[in-house]
């Protein structure tokens, strides 16, 4: 019996340190591989790498942008600042704001799409956010023109941020054509 035992711990020692020795094998095969086979494939992925970093990075500026923090996405402040903003959309896109959302310790994102880069508690470190529901909008300089502990109605925040804030005016009334009236009675 004590022979078994013995016999089990020797194969897994052996099958553990054969392993080791395989991805040992494997690292030293792909840097050989990157250093001296293939010369260009490392550079051109150390290329991509950065140009993809800093492609990101161009693309994310905190101006002209309504930060909604909460500390989950389902929260009822939340979800009301979202409906809220609905109506907006069409201002918002024409005057061309982004809104970055950072829920909890989820990464922000910015228009629906996620900022794996971008810690969420830095942002909120940075505009002096609690744990709590916040929105804040960064105007063209970088600097907070508007910030509130409560959800806020779309065109409240176009107007208060200084946006164009047509989008929610009245529609005109048109004038009926007689010619659309009469084709429309046949």
């Amino acid at each position: 019996m004590r022979f078994v035992g013995n016999l089990r711990m020797f194969a897994v020692a052996v099958s553990t340190w054969t392993m080791i020795g395989f991805i040992a094998l494997f690292l030293f095969a792909i840097y050989v591989a990157l250093s001296v086979g293939w010369p260009r494939l490392g550079v051109s992925l150390r290329a991509a790498f950065r140009k993809a970093a800093k492609r990101d990075l161009r693309r994310y500026s905190p101006k002209r942008t309504i930060f909604l923090f909460g500390p989950d996405e389902d929260h009822a402040a939340c979800r009301l600042q979202r409906r809220l903003l609905k109506p907006a959309l069409a201002a918002l896109i024409r005057e061309d704001v982004a809104v970055i959302e950072a829920y909890g310790a989820e990464p922000p994102r910015r228009n629906g799409v996620v900022m794996r880069w971008l810690d969420a508690d830095v942002l909120r470190h940075g505009y002096d956010v609690a744990d709590g529901f916040k929105v804040v909008y960064v105007n063209d300089r970088g600097r907070v023109a508007y910030a509130s502990d409560a959800p806020v109605v779309g065109a409240d925040l176009v107007k208060r941020a200084g946006l164009d804030g047509s989008a929610f005016a009245p529609p005109r009334q048109a004038r009926r054509s007689p010619t659309l009236h009469r084709l429309r009675s046949a």
